[in-house]
């Protein structure tokens, strides 16, 4: 025995082998029986005939020998004899008779029998042909439904391939990377898998799918519209800073134009640059896949403080070209008190180095006496100025009489709108010279020179003052 389990269609497949072979076999066996039979009565009657024919002969012979009274008797015995022998002849012809309808009776119980077992044997054959069908029937089914599952898991393979193509045609790298990465991770090697396994799995790995190329499509529209918004502002902003370099005026009334550039060191065209660097950085890296959203924020939160720049150097360009008016006015004021009131005249004035940023210089002198005085307007801030005045004369000048000229210049400066708090107290005792390079007022105003001596700047920036504050030294 090989051990395999048999099926029941093999059981019963077998069980009929048997039925039918013992059929065959106990046929084989009746027939070889009735004709042993047979031949055994044929062969003893054949000898008691023979028998019988013998003891005749032999009884005709004595009877020959006999007298007529034994002849008699012998006719008589010899009649009973046959009389006898037909009985028995008549009794084995009975038995034959009999022996024939039992073997008749035998036949057809056997048939019968045969005809019942073959009735059975088709029975178990009908029932085992109707159980193998019901089997194969259960088997095609088993088939037909992994065939079908097969196909389904064909079917969604390929939507899952599609859909994959889909999303990969999609700036996925630039906005959900590690998400359809962690996809391609699970649906790597599926093709391996049983189809039931396929289908679980490509109908999960379908729908996320689904819903990051909805995440992705919302963050590209996101994207582009901050990256347009961008673009927007960074071109209005240029336009602003276009125009302003075109027609900025500090009033309505003023014909000049605002060199914003000038007034902010540059300020305004370096801004300008940078934007303009930014924009080409926005338009060449638009679909590369590291700049993100977050990188278009922080450069929307750059361009948002550039235009809070923007609007500071316009204002740091106009308190600069209104603080350079002013010293400009408060030097015109001064000159013209001590014209009315002193008698000098204005030798020469400027602004240092011609740079209308730096500091403002007026000299004037008194022909009666021959001194001279230089004004000095320095700028500490965009919102305050430093006033010094610096006299020179050929005799002695009181601390009253520069009490007095400070007290008519700031009287002056007030009625005319400036607001300049001059203190001749502030004078510091012991200091008289050291303002004295401010006399060559030529070399400070060229636009080639050296500009106020550097130990002058010093003493000037180490001089105490404030919110146009105002000093006024003399020897």
């Amino acid at each position: 025995m090989s051990g395999e389990k048999r099926t029941p269609i093999e059981i019963a497949r077998d069980d009929i082998r048997d039925l039918r072979r013992q059929m065959s076999t106990m046929r084989s066996n009746h027939a070889e029986s009735l004709r042993r039979a047979r031949r055994q009565n044929e062969e003893e009657i054949n000898r008691l005939r023979r028998r019988t024919e013998e003891r005749e002969n032999a009884m005709s012979q004595r009877v020959g020998q006999m007298s007529t009274d034994m002849k008699q008797m012998r006719v008589h015995h010899d009649a009973e004899i046959k009389k006898q022998a037909g009985e028995f002849y008549a009794a084995q012809q009975r038995q034959s008779q009999e022996f024939m309808q039992v073997q008749r009776a035998t036949y057809n119980q056997l048939s019968q029998s045969i005809q019942e077992t073959n009735q059975y044997v088709e029975s178990i054959r009908r029932s085992h042909e109707q159980q193998l069908g019901q089997i194969r029937n259960q088997v095609n089914s088993i088939l037909a439904r992994q065939q079908h599952t097969q196909q389904q898991a064909a079917q969604l393979l390929n939507d899952l391939q599609c859909e994959v193509a889909i999303v990969q045609a999609m700036p996925y790298q630039k906005f959900r990377p590690q998400q359809m990465k962690q996809i391609l991770s699970r649906i790597q090697g599926l093709n391996s898998l049983p189809p039931e396994s396929q289908m679980g799995i490509a109908h999960t790995a379908i729908r996320d799918l689904i819903a990051l190329e909805e995440e992705i499509e919302t963050e590209r529209f996101r994207y582009e519209a901050i990256h347009l918004q961008i673009l927007q502002s960074i071109d209005t902003l240029l336009s602003d800073i276009h125009s302003n370099k075109r027609s900025l005026r500090l009033s309505d009334e003023d014909t000049e134009m605002l060199d914003v550039d000038f007034w902010t060191d540059n300020g305004y065209s370096q801004l300008e640059s940078t934007l303009i660097n930014i924009r080409a950085n926005l338009v060449d890296n638009y679909a590369n896949p590291e700049f993100t959203t977050d990188t278009l924020m922080e450069v929307a939160q750059m361009v948002e403080e550039m235009e809070q720049q923007q609007e500071a150097l316009i204002y740091e360009a106009v308190e600069k070209a209104n603080s350079s008016a002013m010293r400009a006015a408060i030097a015109e004021k001064i000159a013209e008190v001590l014209h009315d009131s002193h008698c000098y005249e204005v030798v020469d004035y400027g602004y240092e180095k011609q740079d209308q940023r730096k500091s403002y210089l007026a000299k004037l002198h008194n022909p009666d006496n021959g001194s001279e005085v230089v004004v000095l307007i320095y700028p500490e801030s965009t919102t305050s100025q430093q006033l010094i005045l610096k006299t020179k004369t050929n005799g002695y000048i009181s601390e009253i009489d520069l009490y007095t000229r400070a007290v008519e210049i700031n009287r002056e400066l007030k009625a005319a709108g400036i607001q300049v708090n001059a203190d001749p107290r502030e004078v510091t005792p012991g200091n008289e010279h050291s303002l004295d390079g401010l006399y060559d007022i030529a070399a400070i105003l060229h636009e080639n020179g050296e500009g106020i001596p550097q130990q002058v700047l010093q003493n000037v920036q180490q001089t105490e003052g404030g919110n146009s504050k105002a000093r006024f030294q003399s020897n």
